[in-house]
């Protein structure tokens, strides 16, 4: 049997379409762990090279986001009409069984493991089922070690150049190492994909397995001693934390993690986090409006705390990468100049910036979509950066034009360079990170004439 794990790309004009995966994915990594050793396996991202849709195969298995959705269904439209078998997983067939089953054979909702060994046994007995989906969420600690050995390659300018023309092979990536701890996060924001995909509950994988999965790992490699840590919540538990840093500390490597604002509060866990190695903190503000964010549900968010803790966190030696959405319902066109204020008085290393996006089924979505206030269902302008619906304080245009403009001079070089002058610890990935932005959105985004629209008349104070 010969399986071909495919990963769609994004909107070729999107950002992300124009700057190319820098992290692999865990998903497939994990599924390909899953399968017997007598089946013969490959991984294939569509961004870097054409599909070849005449190769023999007996199955192909698709991950992903929304935004890459019509994507999936017309590479499994393509390879249907060759008789191969097409299934898919991820957050959107998650999200959306129903539509996903239309476009392929097979459907998979949450998570992969123990359903896709089910599938592959029925596969071989010629009664494969229309839908697999766990019914309870399994338990972390059997979950297998991912095959990153898939993910091969040198890619030394990775994230300056797409990686469809890695420097030498195909599977290039910026950080080629990847790593998950634990899954689910225990919050319900309006707006968030995880629940939905994770469950609320908070489950974690042994030290020992943590152990395993890093000794797996490539450190040979270039940048191989670096490792992102996907965890979307990292810190929930602050005792397990600190006994996993305790386990990795050895390994003297340089990571990368997501968590939440109130780990600042924990001095002692900042201490382990700077002890085994955590160079960057990935930090879900989300908004510098209490009030958007008591509105989605986010309210373990204290605006009046963020100043303090992004201090506590540089500190430690640790940088910052903010993620910050722009469109709720409280915001009107002050919020963009706001941003650049506070990025500017924290020097924020880096930021994650988008507008408000309502992936569907989520609590986010149905309100929107019941007070008739989404302008789209085209999945590709599901990227995060493409305004599919109406705000409340602003116009579809304000919102739209304001965060391309927002989001330039946040990545001017001026800007950068004011932002990371004397202090940022982990340059080359600050570095990088706002290179890449500044590229590949300069690339993606258009400039704006008149920039006065977004500036407020009567200068407001920063809300922190």
């Amino acid at each position: 049997m010969k399986i071909k794990f495919i990963m769609p790309m994004w909107p070729k004009e999107s950002m992300w379409g124009k700057m190319g995966s820098g992290i692999p994915s865990l998903s497939l990594a994990t599924i390909a762990a899953l399968t017997p050793p007598d089946i013969d396996i490959s991984i294939k991202y569509d961004e870097r090279s054409p599909i070849n849709y005449d190769e023999p195969l007996d199955i192909v298995a698709m991950t992903g986001m929304t935004p890459v959705a019509k994507r999936a269904y017309e590479i499994a439209a393509e390879f249907k009409k060759r008789g191969v078998y097409v299934v898919m997983g991820g957050i959107h067939a998650t999200l959306m069984p129903d539509e996903v089953s239309q476009h392929v054979d097979t459907v998979f909702v949450g998570e992969g493991e123990g359903i896709w060994e089910e599938f592959l046994k029925d596969f071989k007995n010629k009664r494969p089922k229309k839908l697999y989906k766990n019914e309870k969420l399994i338990d972390l600690t059997k979950s297998p070690v991912p095959r990153l050995d898939f993910y091969k390659g040198l890619d030394p300018l990775g994230i300056f150049f797409p990686n469809r023309i890695s420097v030498t092979k195909e599977m290039g990536f910026f950080l080629p190492n990847i790593i998950q701890t634990t899954r689910g996060c225990p919050f319900d924001c309006d707006f968030c994909t995880v629940t939905k995909f994770f469950g609320p509950s908070y489950r974690y994988k042994s030290y020992e397995q943590i152990r395993r999965e890093i000794e797996s790992m490539d450190r040979t490699r270039f940048r191989g001693n670096e490792v992102f840590f996907a965890d979307d919540n990292i810190c929930c538990n602050r005792q397990y934390l600190k006994g996993m840093c305790e386990a990795i500390t050895e390994y003297k490597l340089d990571w990368y993690c997501q968590a939440t604002a109130s780990v600042a509060e924990d001095d002692e866990a900042l201490k382990y986090l700077e002890k085994a190695g955590c160079k960057v903190f990935f930090i879900g503000f989300d908004s510098l409006n209490q009030e958007s964010l008591n509105d989605i549900h986010k309210k373990h968010n204290t605006v009046k705390k963020y100043i303090d803790t992004i201090k506590k966190i540089h500190d430690h030696g640790i940088s910052l990468h903010g993620s910050f959405m722009f469109g709720f319902d409280h915001d009107d066109i002050s919020v963009f100049e706001n941003f650049l204020e506070f990025a500017h008085k924290t020097q924020l290393d880096a930021a994650f910036l988008t507008v408000v996006t309502p992936f569907p089924n989520t609590t986010l979505f149905h309100r929107l979509n019941k007070e008739n206030r989404i302008i789209s269902y085209d999945w590709n302008k599901y990227d995060i950066s493409t305004v599919v619906y109406k705000p409340k304080k602003m116009t579809v245009e304000q919102l739209q034009e304001g965060y391309y403009w927002m989001f330039r001079e946040f990545h001017s070089t001026k800007n950068i360079f004011q932002r990371l002058y004397g202090h940022t610890p982990s340059y080359r990935i600050n570095i990088g990170s706002n290179l890449a932005f500044k590229i590949f959105g300069g690339k993606a985004f258009p400039k704006q004439k008149n920039i006065e629209r977004f500036k407020v008349r009567e200068k407001q104070a920063c809300p922190t």
